[in-house]
Parts: C-alpha cells; structure tokens; sequence
C-alpha cells in the first residue's frame, strides 16, 4: 500500500482503508513551517537556483520544472479575520474562507481571487483567524498525529457557527470531509460545512461575461473532487457561463495526473509517468489551456505540459479563470469590519 496515489476509486473495495507511509516531505508545508519555506523559495527564485536545479535535474526527480513553480507573492493571506464583501449589492449571507497552507501562501493570489469571486455573488466572506493546514499532506505521508493536532486545531477555530466553510482545494476539501474519522463525531457538524467552491459559485448569480481564457479549455478533473468528493459538474457548469469559451473533454477523465498529495514526491518515477500519460491526453485533445482546482494537478500539469516539444499550454486554477471573468467590483474588509 506504500504506492497507492490515494486518488480514491479504491476506497470503496479496500474495507481495510489504506494503510499510510511515513514521508518524509509529508509536513513540508503544513503550518508557520510552510511560510519560512516558501519565503526561502522566494529568494531562490531571485537568485535562479530552481533554474539551476533544473538544470542539474534535481527537480525533475521529484516531479516538478522551474516552470511549474509560479512566482512566489510579495504578501501571503494572513489569516487575521479580515475578508471581502459586496460593493453594490445585497449580502446573500456569509461564509468562512479555508485558507489552505500552500493557497494562502505559494498561491495567494488564488486565495484572494476566491474571496472577491464569493463577494461578487453576493456573500461576505470572512478569514477565520486561528485555523491552519488541514493535515491533509501529514496524513498522505503517514504521520498521522500531526494531521490530528492540525484537524483539532482547525476543529477549534471553526466551532461555534454555521455558516459554510469554502475551499479551493480539491486535497483540503476531501480531508476536512474526513475529519470525523480523524478527530471523532465532534467534527461532524464542520465536516458537514464544508463546501467546494465551485459547487457555493454555481448556483450564485454571478457575472462571468469577461473575457475566455485561449481555447480550447480542458478540464482536468482533480482526484480528490471527482472521486473523493464527486465534484464534477459545477467547475463545468461554471466554465459554461463564459461566452466563448470552448470546453473540451479529456480521455479517461478519472485519470490521475500523478501528484495525489505528496506522491509524487514520494514515488517520482511513478508519479512522472502518469502525470506524461496526462500530459498526452492534454495533447490529445488540442487544448491551449488546462483548468484544474487543486494545486498539486495545477503545479504537475506545468510541469509534464512544460517537457514536452509542444504548442505552449496554460494551466490554471478554475478561481484564476473565473476571476478573469467576472467584472463585479468587491470591497476589501478589514479584520475589525465584521461584527
């Protein structure tokens, strides 16, 4: 069991649940940890070495390219109770952002896009202060009581209201949903809150009237939300509302792209295969962009789409496209603005 991809089909037939490795990348973003991390990343950046790793093929051993890594951001999303909400319309309610560890840092920019797109369909949306990594790459790599103490203390920062908690995160989503099996029947009632983004957005009224990514668009399909969490039509229903824009199909839509969470760390030479194996069905279906709505697909599809000799093909997060979209003005609010 040490190289199943955790992608999910086999969780129904696997009555004993599969058996988690201890990894050694499995805590590498979890918590303050990953701000330091990906801080050092910066710096790296400006200084060339993952060109330089790439060269020397460090990178491509544990499944990644200079090009998959996208500039880290100047400021991170400080989970700090601050948020967004309409700027000229009615308050449809209010929901709590998951900020994620590598969405509120690597991917900030990702972070913020779905909060002003929650705005935009009418809701406030407030950073819960306090939370922290779900433990989803912790559990993934085996360490099973640091994915624990992370589920606790989110358990924590989420009790106490009722309003839906919104990810952006295939990987998180599929974890928080399994928090009672982690924590016990007190995380039930969170467990029951959580709420992929896409799944909040689709039956909001939201302007998508902007401008459509390069077509054709091809949806990748992350494993945690077709088969974790059955998340299939939203993203697409979504996509749909674009004028223009031109979805296409790709072959074997329940096929891994060879992250699943830290495995492709943990099992490189496995993990590059599947992700040139979807890479090729990318190819296949002539697509100039790729829309995915977890960041390991996100930063595995660069990667494999970036080797190949190919036509140059964007991958990018369904939030980026719909941002890009969505022309509806929002209003940034301070932690002290909500009561």
């Amino acid at each position: 069991m040490s190289r199943c991809e955790k992608c999910s089909p086999m969780r129904a037939p696997c009555l004993g649940g599969p058996r988690r490795r201890r990894g050694r990348f499995a805590c590498w973003a979890t918590g303050r940890a990953s701000e330091r991390r990906i801080r050092w990343l910066r710096r790296a950046q400006r200084a060339g070495l993952p060109r330089l790793g790439e060269a020397i093929g460090a990178l491509a051993r544990i499944g990644l390219s200079s090009a998959s890594l996208p500039p880290v951001p100047a400021e991170f999303l400080a989970v700090d109770g601050s948020g967004w909400r309409p700027a000229h319309r009615d308050v449809r309610g209010r929901v709590e952002l998951f900020a994620g560890c590598l969405m509120s840092t690597l991917l900030a920019p990702l972070d913020i896009a779905t909060g002003e797109l929650l705005a935009a369909a009418g809701y406030e949306v407030v950073i819960t202060q306090a939370q922290t990594c779900c433990g989803a790459l912790a559990a993934h790599g085996g360490d099973l009581a640091t994915a624990r103490e992370l589920a606790q203390r989110n358990l924590d920062a989420f009790t106490g209201r009722d309003m839906p908690i919104v990810v952006n995160s295939a990987g998180c989503g599929a974890f928080l949903h399994e928090y009672p099996h982690h924590v016990g029947n007190a995380a039930a009632a969170l467990a029951d809150r959580v709420v992929d983004v896409s799944e909040l957005l689709v039956e909001a009224p939201l302007d998508l009237t902007g401008p459509p990514p390069p077509g054709p668009v091809a949806y990748q399909d992350a494993c945690h939300a077709r088969l974790a969490q059955g998340i299939v039509e939203a993203p697409r229903a979504l996509l749909g509302r674009i004028p223009g824009l031109e979805l296409v199909e790709l072959a074997d839509p329940t096929m891994c792209c060879g992250s699943a969470g830290v495995y492709n760390l943990l099992h490189p030479e496995t993990g590059n295969e599947l992700g040139r194996r979807r890479a090729e069905t990318v190819r296949a279906a002539a697509a100039r962009t790729v829309i995915t709505s977890n960041p390991g697909c996100l930063l595995q599809m660069r990667s494999h789409l970036a080797r190949d000799s190919g036509e140059p093909v964007a991958v990018r997060h369904l939030v980026d496209v719909l941002r890009d979209a969505c022309p509806t003005a929002v209003e940034r609010v301070p932690p002290e603005g909500f009561r």
